[in-house]
Order: structure tokens, then C-alpha cells, then sequence
């Protein structure tokens, strides 16, 4: 939704860069509600601050009509796409190991972790 309002700025359409930007804040919203921070602990809170930096970030690009605040954040959520993206997948490499016999698999620490985020 970012990219589509950064169009919607070159284009000079409010329209289409308000709701884009309202959709992603609306989506970061949800992801810092979904959060359990008693049981993910400090990567829940600095992903909270993390999301509410980037609420923040977006509303100052919709009033500043400014998209390298809309870059910025498009970058940001691509890194942590990424991130969780190698998080999914060392998962299912330990768990595929665990399943083997061939040890190396998730701790209950590690299984909360990645449950709460």
C-alpha cells in the first residue's frame, strides 16, 4: 500500500494516497494490537516501537506530502518482511531437523517468541 500511495502523491491524488496510507497504518495497528508483550518481552516491545514509529512517520508524510517518509517506511517494512520471512524459515529448518532426530530443535523460549510475534 505504500508504493500505491507514493503514486498517489506523483499523481497529486489525494485520494489514492490518503486511503493507502490509512491502510497501512491500519495494518500496523493491528500487528502492535496482536502483539503479546509479557510473553515476547523485549522484541515485542521494540517491534511495538517500531510499528508506532512508522504510524508516526506516515502521518507526517501525509501532511507533508513528503514520499521519501514514504520511502523510508517502505524500506523499513521490507526489512522486517525479510526478517520475518528468515524467522518462518529457521523455524521450519529446526523443526524439519527435530522431526529427523538430528537434534536442533526450537527451545520452548524460542517457540514463545516466535508464537508472540
Amino acid at each position: 500500500f505504500v508504493q500505491f500511495a507514493q503514486k498517489g502523491l506523483e499523481l497529486k491524488n489525494v485520494k489514492v494516497k490518503g486511503e493507502n496510507i490509512s491502510k497501512t497504518i491500519a495494518i500496523l495497528n493491528e500487528l502492535d494490537i496482536a502483539l503479546d508483550k509479557k510473553v515476547g518481552g523485549d522484541l515485542a516491545k521494540n517491534l511495538s516501537a517500531l510499528y508506532n514509529y512508522m504510524i508516526n512517520r506516515l502521518s507526517l508524510a501525509n501532511t507533508r506530502n513528503d514520499v521519501s517518509i514514504l520511502e523510508e517506511v517502505k524500506i523499513l517494512l521490507q526489512e522486517l518482511n525479510d526478517g520475518f520471512e528468515g524467522a518462518v524459515k529457521d523455524k521450519r529448518n529446526k523443526l524439519a531437523c527435530k522431526q529427523q532426530g538430528y537434534g536442533g530443535g526450537a527451545s520452548k523460549v524460542e517457540e514463545r517468541v516466535t508464537f508472540a510475534v
